[in-house]
């Protein structure tokens, strides 16, 4: 569900963290 984007509390996005980032919101790229 993560890859799929519909699932916003993964915790680690490992496919496109910049695009969730700016589409949820919240920092999930800090790397």
């Amino acid at each position: 569900m993560c890859k799929l984007g519909q699932n916003i509390d993964c915790g680690l996005v490992e496919y496109e963290p910049q695009s969730v980032e700016r589409a949820s919101g919240f920092p999930a790229g800090a790397l």
